[in-house]
C-alpha cells in the first residue's frame, strides 16, 4: 500500500471484499488513508467521464450533418442506445462521495461472484467504479505466470536460434503449451491395447490371444522361446 494504491482500490472493486477486511484488519489509520485514495483515483476517473460525455452545442450545419451522420451509422449497426448517453450522465451527475458511499454502503455479493459480470451489468449505476475496473482487475497479482513465459520463450529462442520470426516464435510457445497441458498426443493410438492383442479367427468365434497363440506355435515347432528372445535381443544389439 505504501508504494501503489493498486492493491487496495483491487479488492475495493471486488464486490464480495469491498473495504469489509482492510476495516477488519488494519489499523484505523491506514483505513483512512486508503479510502483517500480510492477516493482521490475516482475523482480523477470522473473528471475524465465527464470530459468525455460533455456534448458541444451544435451551432452549425457542419456538426448537426456530423451527428445526422453518427446517428445513421449507429442505426445500420442497431448500436442507437450506445447514442443515449443520458442513463450515464445521471449517474455521473452523482459526486465522488455519493458514488463511493452508494457502492460501499451496499451488500457484499456471495463469495466466488464473476467479477466481470458483475461490473458488466454495473455499468450504469456506478460509471466510475466500472471504467476503474477495467483497469485496475485485470492487474496480475502475482509475477509467476509472466516469468515462466519468459523462462520458456528462453528455451526456445536461443542463440544459436535467434532469427526466429515473431510469428513462429508464438506459434512454438503455443504448442509448447499445449504440450505441457496435454491437449496434444502426438502419441495416442500408437500403444497397443489389449483388446488388439485379441483376434477373431471367425466372426462366430470368440477372441483368442495372439500373444499366447504365437508363443504355443513356437513351442509346436519345437523351438524354444528362451532360443527366440536371445536371437531378439542379438538383433538389438547390432
Amino acid at each position: 500500500m505504501d508504494d501503489s494504491c493498486a492493491y487496495v482500490i483491487a479488492m475495493f472493486l471486488n464486490p464480495a471484499i469491498r473495504l469489509s477486511w482492510i476495516r477488519r484488519h488494519w489499523e484505523p489509520n491506514y483505513v483512512a488513508r486508503a479510502i483517500t485514495n480510492i477516493k482521490n483515483t475516482m475523482q480523477k476517473y470522473h473528471n475524465r467521464l465527464q470530459g468525455q460525455t460533455q456534448q458541444p452545442t451544435p451551432g452549425t450545419a457542419t456538426s448537426q450533418q456530423q451527428r445526422k451522420s453518427w446517428h445513421d451509422l449507429a442505426g445500420q449497426y442497431g448500436l442507437e442506445d450506445m447514442l443515449d448517453v443520458s442513463s450515464a450522465s445521471s449517474a455521473l451527475g452523482q459526486g465522488v462521495e455519493e458514488q463511493f458511499e452508494l457502492y460501499d454502503n451496499g451488500p457484499l455479493s456471495p463469495r466466488g461472484t464473476d467479477l466481470v459480470g458483475f461490473w458488466g451489468l454495473s455499468e450504469e449505476t456506478h460509471p466510475v467504479l466500472y471504467t476503474m475496473a477495467l483497469d485496475y482487475l485485470p492487474i496480475q497479482a502475482s509475477s509467476v505466470p509472466s516469468e515462466r513465459v519468459f523462462s520458456s520463450s528462453a528455451e526456445t529462442d536461443t542463440k544459436r536460434r535467434n532469427r526466429i520470426h515473431p510469428v513462429l516464435m508464438e506459434a512454438l510457445q503455443m504448442l509448447k503449451f499445449s504440450l505441457k497441458q496435454q491437449r496434444l498426443n502426438f502419441t495416442e493410438g500408437w500403444a497397443v491395447t489389449e483388446q488388439e492383442l485379441e483376434y477373431y479367427a471367425d466372426d462366430d468365434e470368440d477372441s483368442a490371444d495372439l500373444l499366447g497363440k504365437l508363443t504355443s506355435d513356437i513351442a509346436e515347432g519345437g523351438i524354444d522361446i528362451d532360443e527366440v528372445i536371445h536371437v531378439v535381443g542379438q538383433d538389438d544389439e547390432d
